[in-house]
Formats: C-alpha cells, sequence, structure tokens
C-alpha cells in the first residue's frame, strides 16, 4: 500500500504569529495580500513577463538546447561548491587521488601486477594490453649423424638418424599426361 514504507504526520496548521489577533477573512484576505506582494516581486524581476506554467512546461521538450542569446562562453566549473574553503578541499583531495592513479598506473605498464591493487578506490584502473596464449615450444631438433675421426686418422660415420617427416597430403597416385585433374 501507499504507507507500507512511509509515515504520516499530522501536522497542524496555525496562523501567522503576527496575525493571530485577525478573524478567519480577515487572515485569509491578508494571506492572499502576501501571495499577490510576493508574485508581483517576482514578475518585476522578471521583466514583467508572465510565468510559463504547468501546459507550458510539460510541452517542452527536455532534450531540446535552451534558447539563449548569448549563451556563457567560460570553462565549466571542476566542482559545484558553496565556499572556497570546499572548493580547496577538494581539489586536494583530487589531486591526491590523481598522483595515487598516475603512480599505480606507471607500475602496472611497467610490468608490476600487484599494482593493480594500488588503485585508488572508486577508480578503474587502465585495461592492460592483450599478450594472448604463450607461444608453442619449438620442435625438437631431429638427431644429427656423428662423425669422429679415431687416432689413425680413418673417419667413422655414425649411424644415419631416421627423421620421420609429417605430410598433411594425401599420397596421390601420378597421372599420366592430357589426363584431366
Amino acid at each position: 500500500g501507499v504507507y507500507d514504507y512511509a509515515t504520516r504526520y499530522e501536522i497542524p496548521l496555525a496562523p501567522l504569529p503576527c496575525c493571530r489577533h485577525l478573524s478567519a477573512e480577515e487572515y485569509r484576505d491578508e494571506i492572499i495580500k502576501l501571495i499577490v506582494e510576493i508574485q508581483d516581486q517576482c514578475a518585476a524581476s522578471r521583466d514583467c513577463r508572465p510565468v510559463a506554467g504547468v501546459d507550458a512546461i510539460l510541452s517542452q521538450d527536455p532534450l531540446r538546447r535552451p534558447t539563449v542569446k548569448r549563451p556563457k562562453r567560460s570553462p565549466r566549473p571542476q566542482f559545484h561548491v558553496a565556499s572556497r574553503e570546499t572548493l580547496d578541499e577538494l581539489r586536494a583531495e583530487f589531486a591526491e587521488f590523481d598522483l595515487m592513479y598516475e603512480l599505480a598506473s606507471q607500475a602496472l605498464r611497467s610490468g608490476d601486477l600487484e599494482a593493480a591493487h594500488r588503485f585508488p578506490p572508486g577508480c578503474f584502473p587502465p585495461a592492460l594490453s592483450y599478450v594472448g596464449p604463450p607461444a608453442p615450444p619449438p620442435p625438437p631438433r631431429p638427431p644429427t649423424r656423428t662423425i669422429t675421426v679415431s687416432e689413425a686418422g680413418v673417419v667413422e660415420r655414425g649411424p644415419i638418424p631416421v627423421v620421420v617427416i609429417a605430410t598433411r597430403y594425401e599420397t596421390v597416385e601420378p597421372r599420366a599426361r592430357g589426363q584431366p585433374p
């Protein structure tokens, strides 16, 4: 229901302290005067242009750029803050964050994989380059024939090694000339 996750509070309304001595009708008239005065002040600050109203506001496209004669050309602020002290604190924190990120990034790029745990919280470490699977080991070298020379000067050759060469193709019978493939 509506109040499953909400609490209902009763708020008693009372007249403003400066108007307690007025009757209900006089109080209502005084409040209407105050509202009209506030509306007049707002209209004067808008150069007497009328308020857009609910229908005009709801009919606007929220994705359309505002039509301003002279758009603001200043750079966007680094932070939106209420005081200079808060701005200085945020800039100091951001400088510390940036330094921690840069040091961890340099260590990671140099090959230290443990640097991935040194990045400040709340950031995304840079992606590592793809290395791929390890290169296959080189094929074993075929055995070589040993040749030795005895003391008498006789050249002795060892046994000829047997090398098995794998083929990719099946054995094909030779064709006679003029035969189609």
